[in-house]
C-alpha cells in the first residue's frame, strides 16, 4: 500500500515538473494605449460654433471649433474612443444648472486667434434665443470634456488623470472653480 502512494506521488512530481520545465515563449505584452487626449492637437478652424458666429462668442478669435465625437472618429482610433464613451464624461450636455426651469446646452471646443494662441472653452446656451455664456482656458488647443453629476458639471481636461473644474452659475454668470 505505501509503495502505490509513492509511485502516485512520484509520477505527480514528474508531470508538475515537466509541466514547469517547457520552453514555450510567454506570449507578447499588449500594445499599451497611449493616452491620446493628452496629445490630441484640433484644430480651431469654423467660424461659427452651434451656429453662433464666432465673433459673436469672442471677436478677437479667428477660429473656434466644436468639439464632437465625429470629429474625434476622424482622428482617433475606436478603441481610443471607446475609452471615452466607456466613461461618463460627454462632449455635450443639457442641464438645468443656472436655475431658471429651462435646461442650458454645455458643451465644448478649442478656439484660436489671430496671433496663433490658442486654448479651450466651455460654452452654455441658454434661453429660446440662445445666449452664449462661456469660460475659457488659455493653454492649448486640447482635448475636454464634461461631467454631469446630479445638479453639478465638472470640465475635464483629461480623460483620466481625475483633475476638474466645477462649472456653476453666480449672479447670472458661468464660473468654474
Amino acid at each position: 500500500m505505501w509503495i502505490g502512494k509513492l509511485k502516485y506521488g512520484a509520477a505527480i512530481t514528474c508531470i508538475s515538473l515537466s509541466a514547469a520545465c517547457t520552453s514555450a515563449e510567454p506570449p507578447a505584452p499588449a500594445e499599451p494605449l497611449t493616452a491620446w487626449w493628452l496629445t490630441l492637437h484640433l484644430d480651431a478652424n469654423d467660424q461659427q460654433v452651434a451656429g453662433i458666429p464666432i465673433s459673436q462668442l469672442n471677436p478677437a478669435w479667428s477660429g473656434a471649433s466644436e468639439l464632437t465625437l465625429k470629429k474625434l472618429e476622424a482622428i482617433v482610433s475606436d478603441t481610443e474612443l471607446k475609452a471615452l464613451t466607456n466613461t461618463q464624461l460627454r462632449l455635450s450636455a443639457s442641464a438645468d444648472l443656472n436655475g431658471d426651469g429651462a435646461p442650458e446646452r454645455y458643451l465644448v471646443g478649442v478656439y484660436r486667434t489671430p496671433a496663433g494662441q490658442t486654448g479651450r472653452f466651455l460654452l452654455a446656451l441658454t434661453g429660446n434665443t440662445p445666449q452664449a455664456h462661456m469660460v475659457t482656458d488659455r493653454s492649448e488647443a486640447a482635448f475636454s470634456a464634461l461631467e454631469l453629476s446630479g445638479n453639478t458639471m465638472n470640465w475635464y481636461k483629461c480623460l483620466q488623470c481625475g483633475e476638474f473644474e466645477v462649472v456653476r452659475w453666480s449672479n447670472g454668470r458661468l464660473v468654474v472653480e
